[in-house]
């Protein structure tokens, strides 16, 4: 039997204590939404945050992914998306899907061009030989140095047919934007 310690006990709290409570923004709803929070959590140590808008994110000019934009990664990923991964920390690194350029184009730090790792997949994301691609929001396409092609999501990391996942990394521009239509559509 593992013995836990009292900063894991107040850590273990702390997450099973953080609810979504939606407040109506309304000021008259501030103070009542409050204590009306602390008194379904049954602490006082509440923060009431504004609901984050998903579709509404703006791409921005930096390299890091900060503020309401590095908790809507979290909100849309909240899984590592190396294949196979099962990381839900949020101690994590959040990778640009297409490489930052410090002389590219304005906006290239986005939800469409973003998603969290551990620091050991970042690093093979960044310099192995696994090639990837998010021809779709929350999709990234992987190429394994085997060869082999997977596709990671919310719901996991399935398998993608071989000739697929060659016209989507080799294929003409027509040929990848056909692959994303496919992928696209639900699991």
């Amino acid at each position: 039997m593992a013995c836990d310690t009292a900063a894991e006990d107040a850590a273990r709290e702390r997450e099973l204590s953080r609810r979504f409570v939606r407040v109506n923004q309304s000021t008259e709803h501030g103070t009542k939404g409050l204590a009306h929070a602390a008194a379904l959590l049954g602490h006082s140590r509440v923060t009431i945050r504004p609901v984050i808008d998903l579709a509404d994110q703006r791409p921005i000019d930096a390299y890091e992914f900060t503020g309401t934009l590095r908790e809507a990664v979290f909100l849309a990923r909240p899984a590592d998306v190396f294949p196979y991964a099962v990381n839900t920390s949020r101690a994590v690194q959040i990778d640009h899907t297409e490489p930052f350029r410090p002389d590219g184009p304005p906006g290239q730090t986005s939800l469409a061009n973003a998603g969290p790792m551990t620091a050991h997949h970042h690093r093979i994301a960044t310099h192995g030989r696994w090639r990837r691609r998010q021809p779709v929001p929350g999709r990234v396409v992987w190429a394994t140095p085997l060869g082999r092609y997977r596709v990671t999501d919310p719901t996991g990391t399935h398998l993608l047919d071989p000739v697929l996942g060659s016209l989507l990394f080799d294929g003409s521009a027509m040929e990848q934007r056909m692959i994303g239509t496919v992928l696209s559509a639900p699991p």
